[in-house]
């Protein structure tokens, strides 16, 4: 099964709508920089709110990946059921730590990693084992379940860091052995993968990613990574998915009025500034979902009690909340079911 171009690319605006809506209906708090706000205090202003919705969008890829992924009939799981034995037996420790040092010394693939865990771990799963939250930073994104094979995938930041390839390598080993060790299935079935969603030096050029940050993640190979379109056009089936995911990139470029809207945010000052633009945000979403208007002469003094709007020809009284609530609404005057559409 293939997902359509035209799919990915809804999909893509949708959600970078959310990003963004997500990210802005929630009043920032103004903050201070003792030194850089005495030299450039405009410039920092612009690199806080930037990096504060950088960090936003990143969720961007991880949310895509999923949907994406249940269009063409993988299973989504939990990130959850990823978990790390509160002890890990001796047996299984030896294994990881041996290949984890020979990576590092020799590299190499984990294909014999995974017979070795097979030999000294049980092929049922291990319910009465008592299991914990992985340690923070060793997490997935991603585990899809298609075709009798695990994937777990983390989805990275573009930027690579030098020297991380060895934290990276130890990753990997973790999520197959501790799945392994959890649930009883063959090794061989279980492919941990890092993913760049795209290459920052060049989106046109997976490949080409290997010259710029390939030394970064070594002791990985080609094999342990997915690089831009390997990522989305393997998840998706469509040769040109990623070009599909930049195609609403560009879409939403274009718009006007998204792009004036989000513009706004830096020109605000104040943290009374930044809760009424949480409200133009909130008002945004709804006449994007419900296809409703405030009326003219409506202030926003306070999101929470009701505010004038206007469907058609109708006008009524409702909350920002119960409008924004994805759940059937029905317009108290007219009575007639106002539709909610991403």
């Amino acid at each position: 099964m293939t997902v359509q171009k035209e799919e990915i690319t809804s999909i893509t605006e949708k959600l970078i709508h959310r990003r963004f809506y997500e990210y802005y209906s929630k009043p920032k708090k103004v903050t201070k920089h003792i030194i850089l706000d005495r030299f450039f205090p405009s410039e920092r202003k612009i690199t806080s709110k930037i990096s504060g919705l950088q960090t936003s969008i990143g969720k961007l890829w991880e949310e895509l990946a999923k949907e994406l992924a249940s269009l063409n009939q993988f299973e989504i799981q939990e990130n959850s059921i990823l978990e790390q034995p509160e002890k890990t037996p001796p047996e299984i420790d030896a294994v990881i730590q041996q290949v984890k040092t020979k990576r590092e010394k020799e590299g190499g693939e984990l294909d014999n990693f995974k017979k070795q865990l097979n030999d000294v771990c049980s092929e049922k799963a291990s319910p009465e084992i008592p299991f914990k939250k992985m340690t923070k930073g060793k997490g997935a994104d991603c585990i899809f379940n298609k075709d009798n094979k695990i994937y777990i995938f983390d989805i990275k930041t573009v930027q690579v860091n030098a020297n991380n390839g060895n934290s990276f390598n130890e990753t990997l080993i973790l999520w197959t052995a501790y799945y392994k060790y959890k649930f009883g299935v063959d090794a061989r079935d279980i492919v941990p993968k890092l993913v760049f969603p795209y290459n920052s030096a060049d989106e046109d050029n997976d490949n080409g990613w290997w010259d710029d940050y390939g030394d970064r993640v070594i002791p990985l190979t080609r094999k342990d990574v997915l690089v831009g379109n390997q990522f989305w056009q393997f998840i998706t089936g469509n040769e040109n998915a990623l070009q599909a995911i930049i195609t609403a990139i560009n879409n939403l470029s274009k718009d006007a009025e998204f792009k004036k809207l989000y513009s706004k945010v830096f020109e605000l000052e104040t943290e009374a500034d930044l809760k009424n633009f949480s409200h133009c945000v909130k008002k945004y979403r709804i006449k994007k979902t419900r296809n409703v208007d405030m009326s003219t002469n409506n202030e926003i003094v306070n999101g929470r009690r009701k505010l004038n709007w206007k469907h058609g020809g109708c006008d009524f009284k409702e909350r920002f909340g119960k409008l924004l609530d994805p759940e059937k609404y029905i317009c108290p005057t007219c009575e007639n079911i106002i539709p909610y559409e991403e």
